[in-house]
């Protein structure tokens, strides 16, 4: 409820170094969130925790304490925590709308843009769509489908980037700096 109140702390990024709080159900988020760093573990770019688990969930924390450049998403089946800037936008939708992302602004290139499955768990139904030139991020991990349309433009930093869905790209660019993978890539247009 409102008055709830939520400690995750992470040590590290394998599985036992970070807190988990596993529901059998579904989960009423709300209340305060509080997440700290501990044992000395600085989160490394692109680090994404599941630290809440459940079978549906409902709401979100009204208070989200994160240490500097974390983001916090509830997807289908846990409620994520990154460092990096994460879509939050409840289905589809463009990259460049700021609202969006968990940061309340476009992904920068020294950011991580975090994509986690927005849908249903295990299935890549959301799209995101760089319809813009000039998007840039320091890498990309992706749970969904991402689109660049013809007048997009996306250049990818030198963090490795992977997409565990359909990259199309329909005579817009896609640079990427780094090692860039995807489960399919779809290419269309000039």
């Amino acid at each position: 409820g409102a008055g709830g109140r939520l400690g995750i702390r992470i040590g590290g990024a394998a599985a036992g170094q970070f807190d988990v709080l596993a529901v059998s159900g579904t989960a009423a988020l709300d209340g305060v969130l509080n997440v700290s760093e501990v044992n000395g573990f600085a989160a490394g770019a692109g680090g994404v925790f599941p630290v809440l688990t459940y079978t549906a969930a409902t709401g979100d924390f009204a208070t989200r304490n994160l240490p500097a450049g974390y983001g916090s998403a509830v997807t289908a089946t846990s409620y994520l925590l990154s460092l990096g800037n994460v879509w939050i936008a409840k289905g589809s939708g463009n990259w460049d709308v700021a609202t969006n992302w968990s940061l309340n602004h476009v992904p920068t290139a020294l950011e991580d843009a975090v994509i986690p499955d927005r849908g249903t768990a295990g299935v890549a139904a959301v799209t995101v769509t760089v319809p813009s030139s000039g998007q840039v991020a320091r890498s990309l991990l992706s749970q969904e489908n991402v689109a660049v349309n013809a007048s997009g433009a996306l250049t990818l930093g030198v963090g490795a980037s992977s997409i565990a869905a359909d990259l199309s790209i329909a005579g817009g660019s896609v640079t990427a700096n780094g090692t860039l993978a995807a489960n399919s890539l779809t290419m269309s247009g000039g």
